[in-house]
């Protein structure tokens, strides 16, 4: 049995890896403040892992967390999940193969070892990030934009009498202020999707598959105009390529 980690910027999420079985993620929202006495009521009923691995992109402080508490309940230390130039058939993109986040890095392997490419993967959390993996393996690059929430709170932070946004709704416009930023939001999240496989498919003459994952895949998927599919567990997937 191996316990999976993922650590995002707003979202913990976890499943058990049994014999190539994964187990349904569970997620904690709110978990930076509360991270021990998450893991105090939710893995100290399990059973001792062979193995943890993480990939963690919140900083060396949560990372310091998990692994005194590791250590302290299970005298285990965790396999730290990191980019690297290539790895089980992905060749990285970046310049820097090191510098490109470890879940993306993740979401990366997971679509070569579990579908087909050429492919986009569209991580929909604190920040949308879009990488493009072609037929040979090889990641070409991204894009990074801010999330949903991020976007939001630019706006109210930065501008004069928003005092609340409005409801999510299945019409194009707002109907006020604060609907309006709402609608908007999600608007040009979908059209910076829709414009760049638009143009992939474009340059490399191709079809790729648009994969969804990330707290906000739900949201983005009802206004997408292109066929999809979301994987919620894809970070975690890739993780099992290392056990």
């Amino acid at each position: 049995m191996n316990l999976l980690v993922d650590i995002g910027n707003s979202r913990l999420k976890w499943a058990i890896e049994n014999q190539g079985s994964i187990s349904t993620p569970a997620v904690n929202s709110c978990f930076k403040e509360q991270l021990v006495p998450y893991f105090d009521e939710h893995w100290s009923q399990l059973n001792k892992p062979d193995k943890v691995i993480v990939s963690n992109v919140a900083g060396p402080d949560i990372q310091a967390r998990l692994d005194r508490w590791l250590n302290d309940q299970w005298e285990i230390s965790c396999k730290r999940f990191s980019s690297q130039r290539s790895a089980v058939g992905v060749v990285n993109g970046y310049t820097e193969p090191d510098r490109l986040g470890a879940d993306r890095w993740a979401c990366l392997i997971a679509v070569k070892k579990y579908f087909s490419i050429p492919a986009c993967i569209v991580d929909c959390g604190t920040a949308i990030t879009v990488d493009f993996i072609d037929e040979s393996g090889i990641h070409k690059g991204g894009l990074i934009i801010p999330g949903l929430k991020l976007m939001e709170r630019s706006l109210i932070e930065n501008t004069c009498e928003i005092e609340r946004l409005g409801q999510f709704n299945d019409g194009l416009l707002g109907t006020d202020t604060g609907s309006g930023i709402v609608r908007g939001i999600l608007v040009a999240a979908c059209g910076m999707i829709e414009k760049i496989t638009s143009t992939l498919a474009e340059d490399y003459r191709c079809t790729p598959k648009i994969l969804l994952t990330g707290g906000n895949a739900e949201r983005i998927s009802s206004d997408l105009n292109l066929s999809h599919k979301i994987i919620p567990d894809l970070v975690l997937r890739g993780l099992t390529a290392v056990i």
